[in-house]
């Protein structure tokens, strides 16, 4: 019993640290984007979920004028129209909340901006600004009804600032669930997006690019008793003063029978691809296409080779 409490705890604390590590790693990622596309990172933050965050931060700089339009598009709740109604409309929710709640910092930065630009305005507004002594309310309030939940602010230091104010646990996950229901993309219980990892590794004296697929995300067609789809694969390596010294493009199918489908849901499609370069260190772009759906994804990585 003591063994598997200290293999338990173990396994904890490495899952711990990694997820720690790749924090990190993200968190620098971030630091080290140009004021375009940290501006846009920014103004976003409340509808990018982490799968595309990660996505961001990992691509190259040269595909992420592709993601922003593809982020916009996602979100169009009428796709017919030129006007992208969701985009405008979020843009002037922002501008709302800086008119309204500026106070010490932007407006659409406060609780008050978040809760205007994610589920709109109000049905009703109970506003007491010197508190309310028969309700109970020593400070500045507002509350905020909505048909699912209300919402109440309260400005704890007297400075415009309203927090929010929870009245139970309950009446705190119901509102969070509100939130999380409000940034969920239009198309999102249909289908998830695909991902992938790759990474450089020794096999029988050479060295290996291994790209990993997740299969459960992949969009596929069926073929007879399989579903079937076909990754269009190209990757660049540049030196370290940026001249691009190798490149390789190539399809690959993907298979998946009815019983994987089933039963390896978590199962991944696994690519290999020689490399023959002298030792040093370069930077390696992949970009990995699902043709059944051309749905794209790009990421970009530095390699050492010894």
């Amino acid at each position: 019993m003591l063994k598997n409490n200290k293999s338990l705890l173990f396994f904890f604390l490495l899952l711990l640290l990694f997820l720690s590590l790749n924090f990190c790693r993200l968190y620098m990622l971030e630091r080290k984007l140009d004021e375009e596309d940290a501006e846009f990172l920014s103004q976003v933050r409340y509808i990018i979920n982490k799968e595309e965050k990660k996505m961001y931060l990992e691509m190259p700089k040269s595909d992420r004028t592709n993601f922003k339009e593809e982020f916009w598009k996602k979100r169009d709740t009428n796709p017919d129209t030129e006007l992208n109604e969701f985009k405008t409309e979020y843009f002037d929710r922002i501008d709302e909340a800086n008119r309204l709640f500026t106070a010490g910092k932007p407006g659409w930065l406060t609780d008050r901006g978040q809760t205007l630009i994610l589920l709109g305005p109000p049905a009703h507004k109970s506003v007491y600004p010197m508190g309310d002594v028969l309700s109970g309310l020593a400070r500045p309030t507002e509350i905020w009804h909505y048909p699912e939940v209300p919402v109440v602010f309260i400005d704890y230091g007297g400075t415009g600032d309203y927090g929010y104010y929870f009245l139970s646990m309950g009446h705190q996950q119901e509102f969070y669930k509100n939130l999380l229901e409000a940034k969920k993309l239009p198309s999102e219980k249909e289908k998830a997006t695909f991902d992938y990892t790759f990474r450089l590794s020794p096999k029988d004296d050479q060295n290996v690019i291994l790209i990993e697929v997740e299969k459960r995300n992949l969009w596929m067609r069926e073929e007879e008793e399989e579903m079937v789809t076909t990754l269009d694969v190209e990757l660049e390596i540049y030196s370290m003063d940026n001249k691009k010294i190798w490149q390789h493009k190539e399809e690959y199918k993907v298979t998946l029978s009815k019983k994987e489908l089933d039963q390896t849901l978590m199962s991944t499609h696994t690519i290999e691809i020689g490399i023959d370069l002298s030792p040093g260190t370069y930077t390696i772009i992949s970009r990995i296409k699902n043709l059944t759906d051309d749905e794209k994804r790009s990421k970009t990585k530095i390699i050492k080779i010894e």
